[in-house]
């Protein structure tokens, strides 16, 4: 049976622009407005921007004689006997409609206004799926009636598009207001990639991939539709990323090589630097010696020594008369940093101050007055430092410690304390290759892939929730032999859906002081003041507490040596990347450690992850399953990934396009590094223009 065709779209005349209200676009009043707002859709850029989520094939129309039950179908008939029914509370509406082969019913619940459409003797094209009840009928269809002539069917012929929602707003509105837009806006969409870049990646014109993401006419057009935005976004993340390292090679501190306070680091340190460590120092020094701006990742697995590293940084811009400021995510590791920091500098006349909201106000205010003066001096210090009270008034390094922890902005703001200083993010959270591409494209990545001696391996095991018993009894043998343990909860308190006693910090206690009464357990969580939870970490570091039963408050910078055990109650609930961190919260000397993830994994899927991490202690291997089996946006968090602006390209999915649009916007901009070439104002137009999704 032939098929009715899409026509192309039509072209209406336009004199709007595309940042104009959406309520601009024929069909939207104020009512439709607002409930597109829901979804970020303000403009007419956002509503052509507003791509599906997934598609329906309905290309293959079929013979009524050949329906199946339980499958989909598509059939074009005409419409014969009409009624409506009431039952209890269902509007219901029946309709027969019959070809050359056979006949079927159509039902409908609760759409009593198709009543008016649904006209005896008129040709239809249903789509829906078939059911069974008592007699094979196709149920709550789409329906489009056929007038004569070609027409464009938005809902039950071809591949139809299926968007995200909200409430109030269902798809055929979506598909109608989308179509209007396209037909009223298409040749007004403006083309963001040279046309050399199109030509040498056979990529289509930016109108027609926004036109066939929409509705596209097979799926190979919709592949060279997805492939040309995906491309577009990834540009447009590198473009930015490149054009910004250009800008800072321009200006930046150049310090120069004095030794003075380093070299007295060097001979008060208790331990000697691991071979990565010391190229590590080495390469930061001579980037901090360069008249261009440093821009440096430090990345390094758990206990690979990143804040001695730190240290040394920081204290050759002190000998350069400058100031360095660390920037921590947590009081207990700002506290911690300070504590260590203070000790390894004692007697170097190198002043070094503390601030966060748990400091005394007195101190707080002396340390301010100091740091105003712009007299060289280590600052270290939680979220508090990024404070208008607080004026770095001579930075010349910022270091962002457990950068995932923070948003772009937030280290924006601190670098932002001094002009052009040199700066420093560290993480023991392994970035896959992807991220490194993406979030981190204007760092230079540099790498500690070496423990230093003195650490153990941590073995781990996977414990099903009814096998508590061995590791309890293994458990007091560690205590026994002077050991001590962390046990991590999700909860502080009872969650709704689980039901597991230990995976709160009420019922955690609970058990573990029943298991062993004769020792002393403490909780830790981060609804305890920064008082409290200071004086119990001090009391677990000094061994009067032997079990510590926590939140993921621990999850960074807590260094207890004596620890040899952490106990992860309900692990199906962490992502892999947290319980990686979590496990080297033990393993810090050479006691022989251990991490027991206890578990319920109801999917198999759960299982395999937590499985992966018994097997694995490589950092950067275990990031890279992590992503690819949570996706970038629950592996990320809110934060992070609502910063890569991705709308239709997939950092695991699309790796190799991803690493074609660096090396193509890397070329560009080799030769072209401020973008003044006629042939790249396109480029440089997504710079200044680039909106919250896609670029128009």
């Amino acid at each position: 049976m032939a098929s009715p065709t899409r026509k192309p779209i039509r072209r209406r005349p336009a004199a709007r622009s595309l940042a104009s209200p959406v309520s601009e676009c024929r069909g939207i009043g104020p009512r439709i407005a607002f409930l597109l707002s829901k979804l970020e859709i303000r403009s007419i850029e956002d509503l052509l921007s507003h791509f599906p989520r997934s598609y329906l094939d309905r290309r293959n129309v079929i013979p009524i004689s050949s329906v199946e039950t339980l499958s989909a179908a598509v059939i074009i008939g005409e419409i014969g006997r009409v009624r409506a029914l009431r039952a209890r509370r269902l509007h219901i509406i029946e309709c027969t409609v019959h070809d050359d082969t056979g006949s079927i019913k159509a039902v409908w619940f609760n759409q009593p206004y198709l009543l008016k459409k649904l006209l005896r003797g008129s040709k239809a094209i249903l789509s829906g799926t078939v059911g069974c009840r008592n007699k094979i009928q196709i149920e709550n269809p789409d329906i489009e009636i056929l007038k004569g002539g070609g027409r464009d069917f938005l809902h039950t012929l071809g591949i139809i598009p299926v968007y995200p929602l909200t409430e109030g707003i269902g798809q055929k509105t979506l598909r109608r207001l989308v179509r209007s837009a396209l037909d009223d806006f298409l040749e007004d969409i403006p083309e963001t990639l040279p046309h050399g870049l199109l030509q040498w990646q056979s990529l289509p014109p930016r109108k027609d991939a926004f036109r066939s993401i929409h509705f596209p006419h097979d799926e190979d057009e919709l592949k060279q539709a997805r492939k040309r935005i995906a491309f577009e976004e990834f540009a447009a993340l590198q473009v930015n990323l490149l054009y910004k390292i250009n800008q800072a090679a321009s200006h930046g501190i150049s310090f120069c090589a004095r030794p003075l306070l380093t070299g007295l680091l060097k001979d008060r340190l208790p331990f000697s630097l691991t071979a990565a460590q010391a190229d590590a120092v080495d390469k930061i020094f001579r980037r901090m010696e360069s008249s261009r701006q440093m821009n440096v990742l430090l990345q390094g697995d758990v206990g690979s020594g990143k804040t001695a590293v730190a240290i040394y940084a920081m204290l050759k811009a002190v000998e350069n008369s400058r100031q360095a400021a660390l920037m921590a995510p947590t009081e207990i590791l700002a506290e911690q940093h300070f504590t260590q920091v203070q000790r390894l500098v004692e007697g170097f006349d190198v002043p070094v101050f503390l601030l966060s909201a748990g400091r005394p106000a007195l101190e707080k205010k002396e340390a301010v007055a100091f740091i105003s003066s712009g007299k060289p001096c280590l600052v270290i210090g939680t979220h508090a430092l990024i404070g208008h009270n607080v004026p770095l008034a001579d930075l010349g390094l910022a270091i962002v410690d457990e950068q995932h922890r923070f948003g772009v902005n937030q280290r924006i703001a601190l670098a932002d304390k001094g002009v052009s200083p040199d700066l420093i993010v560290m993480t023991a959270t392994p970035i896959p290759r992807t991220l490194a591409l993406t979030l981190y494209s204007e760092f230079e990545t540099i790498l500690l892939d070496e423990v230093p001696a003195g650490r153990s391996f941590v073995k781990t095991v996977l414990v099903a929730e009814e096998n508590r018993r061995p590791m309890l009894k293994f458990l007091q043998k560690q205590l026994q032999e002077g050991r001590q343990a962390f046990v991590v909860c999700p909860h502080i308190g009872a969650a709704s859906g689980v039901d597991v006693e230990a995976a709160n910090i009420k019922g955690a206690l609970a058990l573990y002081t029943k298991a062993f009464p004769d020792y002393v357990l403490a909780p830790l969580h981060g609804k305890m003041d920064l008082e409290e939870r200071m004086r119990i970490l001090d009391r677990f570091r000094s061994g009067q507490i032997q079990i510590l039963v926590t939140t993921t408050i621990i999850e960074v910078g807590v260094d207890i040596p004596n620890a040899s055990v952490i106990i992860i109650e309900g692990a199906d609930k962490f992502g892999l990347t947290q319980l990686h961190q979590l496990r080297g919260r033990v393993g810090r000397s050479m006691h022989k450690s251990y991490c027991f993830l206890i578990a319920d994994a109801a999917t198999e899927q759960a299982r395999q992850r937590l499985h992966f991490l018994e097997s694995s202690t490589n950092g950067f291997q275990i990031a890279e399953r992590d992503l690819q089996m949570r996706g970038p946006g629950e592996f990320l968090g809110t934060a992070q990934s609502g910063r890569l602006r991705l709308r239709v390209g997939h950092l695991v999915r699309d790796m190799d396009l991803l690493r074609e649009a660096r090396q193509q916007m890397m070329a560009i901009l080799e030769a072209d590094p401020f973008l003044e070439l006629p042939q790249n104002e396109v480029l440089k137009s997504m710079l200044t223009s680039r909106s919250k999704k896609v670029p128009l």
